[in-house]
């Protein structure tokens, strides 16, 4: 009889022992605290806190698989629209970290060159929170770029110590993803129908990339007489010369 009350004994303590014992559980997200521009606008690197019950951590961009490993910082130098950094374990994946590196679009905008006659007709191209918004004359202070005589300039009527700078794009403008560095631009193209550009914002320190920059590509669809048709796509990360949009 004492047999089966210990054999009865050890079941149940395996029984509580299982029962009691915590499930395992996915880790919690990476709090990722740092996100810093390196290699003069090309890449950037992300920094996180170690996660408790994490084995490693994966980077994904544009839901491929980047990197695994134990590392708690990552350098992605391949332009990418979204970038997620997850920590895993046995049990699996925790919930992303996610950040949209998307360039801001604005299609379709309706300038002018500076000749047309209609003071009311905007010349002048400003950017708000990344989006492109066509100026007259009235307002060719605020503006950052021009079109005149033909071609698209920078706006030297611009208060702020700011240039605009633009670099001739080869090949489908949509497959562009990077724009190029230093010493690749100049401060006037021609403005002409199928023309495609890289756009550098360079602030001050002039003639020189940092992180006060901002980098842009555009597209002229359509031009008749004074009239353009033109699409801006713009990358609101300060720095960052990523440009993909497919």
């Amino acid at each position: 009889m004492k047999k089966y009350i210990i054999g009865l004994g050890i079941m149940l303590g395996i029984g509580i022992y299982f029962y009691g014992c915590k499930k395992g559980e996915v880790p919690e997200t990476p709090n990722v605290h740092t996100v810093k521009v390196i290699q003069n606008g090309a890449g950037l690197r992300f920094e996180w806190d170690p996660v408790d019950n994490a084995d490693g951590y994966r980077v994904y961009a544009d839901g491929n698989q980047v990197y695994e490993g134990t590392n708690t910082y990552y350098e992605l130098t391949t332009p990418a629209m979204e970038v997620e950094i997850v920590a895993y374990n046995d049990e699996g994946e925790s919930d992303p970290w996610v950040e949209d590196y998307t360039p801001k679009s604005t299609a379709n905008v309706t300038v002018y060159d500076a000749l047309d006659p209609d003071p009311e007709h905007p010349s002048y191209v400003e950017f708000v929170n990344g989006v492109a918004t066509p100026r007259n004359v009235n307002f060719k202070e605020q503006a950052w770029m021009l079109f005149y005589k033909d071609s698209v300039r920078t706006n030297v009527h611009n208060n702020p110590d700011i240039d605009a700078a633009f670099s001739e794009i080869s090949g489908n403008w949509e497959d562009a993803k990077l724009a190029p560095g230093v010493g690749n631009y100049i401060t006037a193209q021609p403005a002409m129908e199928g023309a495609a550009y890289y756009i550098w914002f360079d602030f001050e320190p002039i003639n020189t990339m940092g992180e006060e920059d901002y980098f842009a590509k555009m597209y002229i669809s359509a031009k008749s007489g004074y009239q353009y048709t033109v699409s801006f796509y713009f990358q609101t990360t300060k720095g960052l010369r990523w440009l993909k949009t497919k």
